[in-house]
C-alpha cells in the first residue's frame, strides 16, 4: 500500500517520446486521482446536504472488488485540506439491500458498535505453530501480536487466548459468548482464514513437534452459503476452499491437517455470533499480502454470523504507532463511542503525533 504515496507516473524526459503529451489522471498523486473519480463527482451532495457535519456525518460506501484495497479515510480533494475521514465517519457495507436490515437489527440490539459494557471479550494472539507449519507457509512467531493481544485483552479486562490456548475450538467457543473479538495473529488472506494454533493431536509427533496447543479442533463447514444480516446469501467462492495442494507431500505429512488450525470464513458462517466488533490486525512479522477476496471473504462471513462490524487493517504499521492506535481506538469504545467514531479518533491520536504523523501509521 505504500505505492499509494507515490506519484504513478514520472515526467518524461524530453526526447524520450515523440508522442503527445495530453491531459490526464494518472498525471495527479495517486490519492488524489481516486478521490476524483470516486468522490468528487458527488461531492457537492455530500457538502451540502443536512444533518451534522464532521465525523458525526456518516458516508456509507456500498464497496466491490479491488475498491476494498482503497484507504478511503486518507482521501483529499483539492477544494479542501482534510481528509475524509476526518469530514465524515466511513461505513463501509457489502451492499445497498443489506443498509435497512442492518439497521433494524442494530435497533434491536443492546446500544450501538461499541465495547461499553462488554460483559466478555475474546481477545486473541500470537497462536502456537508446528515449525513444519511455520516453514511451509512462512508463518513465523509473531511477539508483537502477543503484545497487542496482552494490552487488548488488559483494557477490556478480559484472559486472552494466546499461544498454545489459541486454539481453534477455544477460539470458536469464546466468539459465540463474545460481544467484542481481537485478532491478533497470522491471516492467510488468499483462503479467507484465521491462524490458530493446531491441536495437539492433530500434529505429527505431538507437543514435541512445537504444537503446544491444548483443546480439540473442528473440521471446516465447506461452501456453505447464509443469509446473514446484510440481508444477501453470501456462498464461500471455491478459490477460498481450503485444499492441499499436494507440491510438498513430506511437508504435508509433517503439518496437521490445515482445518486443524484455520478458522476459515465457512466455520465462521456456521457460527451464530452474539459479537459487536470484530478487529483483524496486521503484523510486521506477517508476510501474507492483504487481499481483496479475502477481505470479502472474512469480513462478509463474520457479518452474515451476526457481527455488527468488523475493523481490518490493510497493512502493517510500526509496532509502537500500533500500541498507540490500538490503545486509543479501544479506549474510545470503552467511553461509549460508537465504533466508526472511535476509529476517527484513534487515527487522530496517531497522526497527531510527531513521530507518526505520516499517513502509512495510521490510515490502513
Amino acid at each position: 500500500m505504500t505505492s499509494l504515496f507515490s506519484n504513478t507516473m514520472s515526467p518524461a524526459k524530453d526526447g524520450c517520446s515523440s508522442l503527445p503529451r495530453r491531459p490526464s489522471s494518472l498525471s495527479k498523486p495517486p490519492l488524489r486521482a481516486l478521490y476524483d473519480l470516486l468522490i468528487a463527482p458527488m461531492e457537492g451532495g455530500l457538502m451540502h446536504s443536512s444533518g451534522p457535519v464532521g465525523r458525526h456525518r456518516q458516508l456509507v460506501l456500498v464497496l466491490e472488488g479491488e475498491l476494498y484495497l482503497i484507504p478511503f479515510a486518507l482521501l483529499k480533494g483539492s477544494s479542501s485540506n482534510e481528509y475524509l475521514y476526518e469530514r465524515f465517519s466511513l461505513i463501509a457495507v457489502p451492499s445497498i439491500r443489506g443498509m435497512g436490515t442492518i439497521s433494524k437489527s442494530h435497533s434491536r440490539r443492546a446500544g450501538p458498535a461499541s465495547c461499553g459494557g462488554v460483559s466478555m471479550a475474546a481477545v486473541v494472539g500470537n497462536p502456537r505453530l508446528p515449525s513444519s507449519v511455520m516453514d511451509r507457509w512462512l508463518w513465523g512467531p509473531m511477539p508483537s501480536a502477543e503484545e497487542e493481544a496482552l494490552m487488548v485483552s488488559e483494557l477490556l479486562g478480559c484472559q486472552p487466548l494466546a499461544g498454545s490456548s489459541a486454539t481453534k475450538e477455544r477460539v470458536m467457543s469464546a466468539l459465540t459468548q463474545a460481544e467484542c473479538a481481537h485478532f491478533a495473529t497470522h491471516i492467510s488472506w488468499k483462503l479467507a482464514a484465521l491462524v490458530l494454533t493446531p491441536n495437539p493431536e492433530s500434529v505429527p509427533g505431538g507437543a514435541g513437534t512445537g504444537g503446544r496447543g491444548a483443546g480439540g479442533g473442528r473440521r471446516g463447514s465447506g461452501g456453505r452459503g447464509r443469509k446473514g444480516s446484510f440481508g444477501s446469501s453470501y456462498t464461500i467462492p471455491e478459490s477460498l476452499h481450503l485444499q492441499d495442494d499436494g507440491s510438498d507431500a513430506e511437508s504435508i505429512c509433517d503439518s496437521p491437517p490445515l482445518q486443524e488450525f484455520l478458522l476459515t470464513a465457512a466455520d465462521i458462517l456456521d457460527l451464530r455470533l452474539p459479537v459487536k466488533l470484530v478487529v483483524l490486525g496486521s503484523y510486521q512479522e506477517s508476510s501474507s499480502k492483504v487481499t481483496a477476496d479475502g477481505v470479502v471473504g472474512l469480513t462478509r462471513a463474520f457479518l452474515a454470523a451476526g457481527a455488527q462490524c468488523v475493523l481490518v487493517s490493510l497493512w502493517p504499521v510500526p509496532v509502537s504507532a500500533s500500541k498507540v492506535f490500538v490503545h486509543a481506538f479501544y479506549t474510545a469504545l470503552l467511553n461509549g463511542t460508537k465504533a466508526s467514531a472511535a476509529l476517527a479518533d484513534a487515527m487522530k491520536t496517531v497522526q497527531s503525533s510527531k513521530q507518526y504523523s505520516h499517513p502509512s501509521n495510521w490510515a490502513g
